[in-house]
């Protein structure tokens, strides 16, 4: 049987971004560094969750859904459409719910630390 998920992630600004789970258990170096960037940042993921959807969605099993985070605010972006029209969007802000199952990553210089 294989596994199946999704990996979750907020960067330090807040910014929430997911990942296929197998792409990020077996990437290794530049392609893992790529998996956990914040697209709009660029900053590094600070708070990570998994989601196992093997066998599906359970009712009662919290790790089958998405972990629990909170809205905090949002930004506008500025954006260009196909066409070069010129609009504003919104970039939600989130944090982690203290009670759900997020995981705090270590930073760049506590890995290095640990090597």
């Amino acid at each position: 049987m294989s596994y199946e998920g999704t990996e979750e992630f907020i960067c330090d600004l807040g910014h929430y971004w997911t990942a296929d789970a197998l792409t990020f258990m077996y990437a290794d170096g530049e392609e893992k560094e790529r998996t956990m960037t914040c697209s709009h940042c660029k900053g590094r993921a600070k708070w990570w969750s998994s989601i196992d959807e093997t066998n599906g969605f359970y009712e009662n099993e919290p790790r089958t859904f998405e972990a629990k985070k909170t809205l905090v605010g949002f930004y506008d972006v500025p954006l260009v459409d196909h066409r070069g029209n010129h609009y504003v969007g919104l970039l939600n802000k989130w944090e982690p719910d203290p009670t759900a199952r997020w995981e705090l990553l270590p930073t760049d210089e506590e890995e290095a630390n640990d090597a």
